[in-house]
């Protein structure tokens, strides 16, 4: 991962903190709020408005904890010290999860004429599209997420996460990282049976996690493609429809204008807000999205965090 060169500008360290400044328009504990969303996450853990993360450096182990500290973001790794090359990479990461090279103020002014996303945006000022850098974890996600509810797939993620992902042991708690689509690649659909996959969802995600691992799709290759070429690659594979191919759009490729038009939350939470009773109908949700444009990501994320208790 390379950092891009405006944001050396952005942090410095002292001792062992990275301090990383942010945006106007940003509030950790919206963020934290969504990160926190299930007990069930085995990816990270949010505790006392601090997040914890494991990543793997190279082959270095890195935890790392996230917190507010007078106006900055403080990056502490808590278990090692790391290289100057480490810290660049650490920082782009954070930097990449919370969307902090976005200008959010032209999403807020556009949505001051629509009267429920205007409050939202009033109710959830300083939220960020949390996002997932990691490719196959992107893809990985939207595939376990398919047609089935969301306490289900987190405990299939979990399942997969504690099985087969790498671990670290820190303070009497256990960390995880999300299988390599190299680890993945080498297992059989049928491996996915005791964790309760279906036999289709295990063959999608050994498919993709051979294409990543062969190198036959790539992030990097995304990026540098239009809308419609990344959107038309996704979809070429198996198992990634256009809910699937938008989510990772909206997720990992930081398209603003990704709209995940078939999502059952998107759905409820256009029901809550607009006060229906009914599920809106497919020509009301082409409404809304022309209504966003091109801030169609946003405007889904704020209206999933709406449905937040």
């Amino acid at each position: 991962m390379v950092i891009d060169p405006p944001i050396r500008d952005k942090w410095y360290t002292k001792g062992e903190n990275i301090y990383l400044s942010v945006p106007r328009e940003f509030d950790f504990s919206h963020c934290l709020r969504f990160l926190n969303r299930s007990h069930l996450e085995c990816l990270h853990s949010v505790q006392d408005q601090r997040w914890r993360k494991l990543l793997k450096l190279g082959d270095t182990m890195v935890l790392i904890q996230v917190e507010m500290s007078s106006g900055n973001l403080r990056i502490l790794p808590l278990n090692t010290q790391l290289t100057s090359e480490e810290q660049t990479t650490l920082v782009s990461y954070v930097w990449e999860v919370f969307d902090l090279g976005r200008d959010l103020q032209p999403f807020y002014e556009h949505m001051e004429q629509d009267p429920i996303l205007d409050s939202l945006c009033q109710a959830f000022y300083g939220l960020r599209l949390i996002g997932i850098p990691e490719l196959f974890e992107a893809l990985s996600w939207s595939i376990i997420g398919q047609q089935i509810n969301l306490t289900f797939a987190y405990k299939l993620k979990q399942r997969l996460v504690r099985t087969v992902g790498e671990k670290f042991h820190f303070e009497g708690q256990d960390y995880f990282l999300f299988p390599s689509a190299g680890k993945v690649a080498e297992m059989s659909a049928g491996d996915f049976v005791n964790w309760q996959f279906s036999a289709s969802k295990a063959q999608y995600l050994v498919g993709i996690a051979k294409a990543i691992h062969a190198d036959s799709i790539s992030k990097d290759s995304l990026l540098e493609m239009t809308d419609d070429e990344s959107l038309a690659t996704l979809l070429e594979l198996k198992g990634i429809g256009p809910w699937s191919a938008h989510y990772v759009m909206m997720k990992c490729l930081r398209r603003t204008d990704a709209y995940p038009v078939e999502d059952v939350g998107l759905h409820n939470a256009i029901k809550v807000s607009f006060s229906n009773i009914v599920k809106p109908t497919k020509a009301e949700l082409d409404a809304f999205g022309r209504r966003w444009h091109p801030w169609q990501a946003y405007a889904t994320f704020y209206l999933w965090h709406s449905l937040l208790k």
